[in-house]
């Protein structure tokens, strides 16, 4: 089963994304996917909303 996502990401993600995706021939999806794996396998549960805190995320929603 999969999931339809849509994310914002910075200039230079999106940039940098598109340009390993067309070198090396592969989706930008696929590229996505593989790279949550790996945070999520990498990151332990109890950490994660740290780990990524740490790393500039927070809501991107307005409040109320």
């Amino acid at each position: 089963m999969t999931v339809k996502l849509s994310v914002n990401v910075s200039g230079a993600v999106g940039t940098r994304l598109r340009q390993i995706a067309f070198d090396e021939r592969v989706s930008e999806s696929s590229i996505v996917g593989i790279a949550l794996e790996l945070l999520f396998d990498q990151t332990k549960e109890t950490s994660m909303g740290s780990y990524l805190r740490d790393r500039g995320a927070s809501l991107r929603r307005g409040a109320g």
